[in-house]
């Protein structure tokens, strides 16, 4: 049976950091042992980015 990641659940100040730096794709390799979780309404924050986020989101769901 497969382990069971903790999860941990994204703010969207750490998500608007590592996108503005380009580096959101990379947080399932720095975060290996996690599940990272975006809460809807943090996604409803991030809507003056959105369109940028959808395609990071994707490759990062895409790595997990």
């Amino acid at each position: 049976m497969g382990k069971n990641k903790i999860k941990i659940v994204l703010d969207a100040d750490v998500l608007i950091h590592f996108q503005k730096a380009g580096y959101l794709s990379l947080l399932p390799e720095i975060l290996p042992e996690y599940e990272c979780v975006v809460l809807s309404v943090v996604y409803g924050e991030l809507s003056s980015i959105r369109s940028q986020l959808d395609q990071q989101f994707f490759l990062l769901i895409v790595n997990l």
